[in-house]
């Protein structure tokens, strides 16, 4: 029953709709960065240039979320208005304008990729920044 609930209510196909899309995006965009980072043919990389290129997490969070991680940066985004507003100095890229319909995917995905090349090239994320180092081994066995 809670599941039709869920279904039913007037934001939900928005809210979903971003989440596939940025979920897309992100795979995307790093098939694309490891199509560039491996085949480039001006020269060859190494494993350490080859782990440079991927150490960047793109965390997006409704209610809000503290944790760092002390191996890669983590960049944290939003479209609630609430958590953008209440957890300003935890969240780095706020899309909370795409709810309010005051942009669109096209302009959320340009400033996400803006910020994550600016990350890349040393930009220190909130978490960072506030000093935020946390870190747990969440997968303790092999899965299935």
């Amino acid at each position: 029953m809670r599941v039709l609930a869920l279904l039913r209510r007037r934001h939900f196909p928005t809210l979903y709709l971003t989440r596939v899309t940025a979920q897309a995006a992100d795979g995307i965009f790093q098939a694309s960065l490891a199509s560039a980072v491996f085949f480039n043919p001006d020269h060859q990389t190494d494993p350490t240039q080859a782990a440079a290129g991927f150490v960047v997490h793109l965390f997006p969070t409704g209610q809000g979320n503290v944790i760092g991680n002390p191996i890669e940066p983590v960049i944290k985004l939003t479209a609630n208005p609430r958590t953008a507003r209440t957890m300003r100095e935890h969240i780095d890229l706020d899309v909370s304008g795409l709810l309010r319909r005051e942009m669109n995917l096209d302009k959320a995905g340009d400033r996400l990729i803006e910020l994550m090349l600016r990350t890349c090239n040393g930009r220190l994320t909130c978490a960072e920044a506030l000093g935020h180092r946390e870190f747990v081994m969440t997968k303790l066995y092999q899965s299935a």
